[in-house]
């Protein structure tokens, strides 16, 4: 292993701390507004979320694939320019895509839960303005945790006493919502402040957008068998059992997820090192053997607990069959196999656009699977259109991951042979 460098164990170690306290926190608070809001409420919850998630993603409008490149390396004043530039254009973006999702929420939750359906898609929506892209961009994973993880943090653990001294589920949403805004504006006022130089014009900000806007486009099509999957349920059953056991198990394999995804960010930059202007193909196959026997062990641990977990979590009336567990599981497994193939492989050379077609096919198999899917066969059948989309991304994937690396394989023999002066075999 000593060709392949030093591991990054204290990245790994680092980036998962936070990715878990973010994905366990809510989980601790989620079991008081379920029993206070009953399997009905929570549907409604989860609908409000799952909308809420995408228009996260519209408001983020791609700063989280394009930011952290925009500020990586530059100077001080052209980084405020871009992270002036990027919050501008989002606050923009919030108001419309904000409001939007909150009447979305309410059309598609009617009834004594629509209302608080609409304030957990305006809470969710709001953290498309995260800061997050700027400060890994800058390499400063402190950052993120100061003003993205800890807020969101303490957001959840407020919610507590006051879901508990009000009765009102509200309160939920709403703090979510106010300490997700002040960590993103003690942000805003630290960070345009830090330096001097030029502030970005209207003109500016309005040319970002059109430059983004294919990608922001793009990023919602992707998202559409992740998290607009709740909605999707609900439109092929109109079972509250069927939508609330499904969402327990969406969120339950999001924490899942976050685990595997603070072990690939971690890899990322150990993976795609450079020397002699070449990336290491065995760094590269190491790191999606890594990933995937992560992918594999989450996965396993998914099938077995969740079905227990579920009920724990949310009460008696929501539980996820065994079937339903596996199928997660297996979605578990893929979804770390083509997170490296993504990040640590095609990204890292250059083709973006295989990920961005692949994750677009599999949202064009995965919505139309989940409404069949969830219509004749529940939530056991949900789940599988789910391990089936990600299926798709690894499918499409992986036959080309392998070539580039062959390929990078061969130029890297050949680099070798040139620098030593000898001749090729």
């Amino acid at each position: 292993m000593a060709r392949l460098g030093r591991f990054p164990w204290r990245r790994i170690s680092g980036f998962f701390l936070l990715q878990l306290l973010s994905a366990v926190i809510p989980l601790v608070v989620l079991p008081f507004v379920v029993r206070m809001i009953g399997p009905a409420g929570w549907a409604g919850l989860s609908l409000g979320y799952s909308i809420g998630a995408a228009a996260a993603v519209l408001i983020n409008f791609g700063w989280i694939v394009v930011g952290p490149g925009m500020v990586s390396g530059v100077d001080a004043v052209r980084a405020r320019f871009v992270y002036a530039e990027g919050l501008w254009s989002r606050l923009l973006l919030s108001v419309p895509f904000g409001a939007l999702a909150f009447v979305c929420a309410l059309i598609m939750v009617p009834g004594t839960h629509s209302f608080l359906a609409g304030a957990m898609a305006v809470s969710l929506a709001a953290t498309g303005l995260s800061p997050t892209w700027f400060y890994i961009g800058r390499g400063v994973p402190g950052k993120v945790a100061l003003y993205d993880t800890i807020p969101r943090i303490l957001g959840s653990v407020a919610s507590i006493p006051l879901l508990a001294l009000t009765g009102e589920p509200l309160m939920y949403p709403a703090a979510l919502l106010v300490f997700g805004l002040l960590g993103v504006g003690i942000s805003a006022v630290r960070e345009l402040r830090s330096a001097g130089g030029e502030s970005p014009s209207m003109r500016d900000i309005a040319q970002r957008i059109r430059i983004q806007l294919p990608l922001a486009i793009s990023g919602v099509i992707m998202v559409g068998y992740t998290s607009l999957a709740v909605a999707f349920v609900s439109i092929g059953s109109r079972s509250v059992s069927v939508i609330a056991d499904y969402a327990a198990g969406a969120r339950l394999r999001s924490a899942a997820q976050a685990g595997i995804s603070a072990f690939t960010s971690g890899l990322q930059g150990w993976a795609s090192e450079r020397s002699g202007g070449l990336m290491n193909p065995r760094k590269l196959r190491a790191a999606l053997a890594m990933n995937s026997v992560v992918g594999l062990l989450a996965g396993a641990a998914f099938a077995a607990l969740a079905p227990w977990a579920t009920s724990w979590l949310f009460g008696p009336a929501i539980a996820l069959s065994p079937l339903a567990a596996l199928w997660f599981g297996v979605a578990c497994f893929f979804y770390a196999v083509g997170a490296s193939l993504s990040y640590h492989i095609l990204g890292s050379l250059g083709a973006v656009k295989v990920i961005s077609t692949s994750t677009i096919i599999a949202s064009l198999i995965g919505i139309p699977l989940l409404i069949w899917l969830s219509a004749v066969g529940g939530t056991d059948g949900a789940a599988l259109a789910t391990a089936v989309a990600e299926f798709t991304v690894v499918a499409i994937q992986l036959p080309i991951a392998l070539g580039r690396l062959r390929k990078l394989a061969h130029r890297a023999s050949s680099a070798t042979v040139e620098s030593s002066g000898a001749e090729p075999a």
